[in-house]
């Protein structure tokens, strides 16, 4: 469990993150998690089901990186399936925005310079191994969602389950 002062400081990094967007609306996501779906419950998702996951959730990053109408864009910096939800007509929304960094949008190359955080197995090597967030580790993590998705086997094997 994580202790209570860090788990406020992640809330209320999210919180402005969210207020910068003007998006700070919750709604109930019936369906639960991507993850729930591909690695918890019994049943399967169908090809058509996933796919327009995928492309829910891809329009979403693709938003954040580029599209939330300031001249600044947004890397989540957490994406993994545990962080997109699905609402009862199987729309994605990815959640979680206690990790992002907000960068210039306008740049392509551009980087942040930040500690490495994150969901170990969904890293971006590169990120990792100098500390150079770009939305690039956003799209390397998406790429591993991806296989998830395609193969049914988590990020990160857990020896014995």
């Amino acid at each position: 469990m994580q202790c209570p002062i860090k788990w406020a400081s992640e809330f209320w990094a999210e919180v402005e993150m969210l207020s910068k967007l003007m998006i700070l609306v919750y709604e109930y996501m019936l369906r639960g998690t991507l993850e729930d779906h591909l690695h918890k419950l019994g049943n399967p998702l169908s090809w058509c089901q996933r796919l327009k996951i995928c492309i829910g959730a891809t329009r979403g990053l693709d938003y954040l990186h580029t599209g939330t109408g300031i001249q600044l864009g947004i890397i989540h910096r957490d994406v993994k399936s545990s962080n997109i939800l699905l609402d009862e007509c199987w729309k994605a929304r990815v959640l979680d925005f206690g990790l992002s960094k907000i960068s210039p949008r306008n740049q392509p190359s551009s980087y942040v310079n930040t500690l490495v955080k994150g969901t170990f197995g969904y890293f971006d090597p590169n990120y990792f191994a100098t500390g150079k967030l770009t939305r690039k580790s956003d799209v390397y993590a998406f790429g591993v969602v991806l296989l998830e998705v395609l193969c049914r086997k988590r990020a990160v094997d857990n020896i014995g389950d």
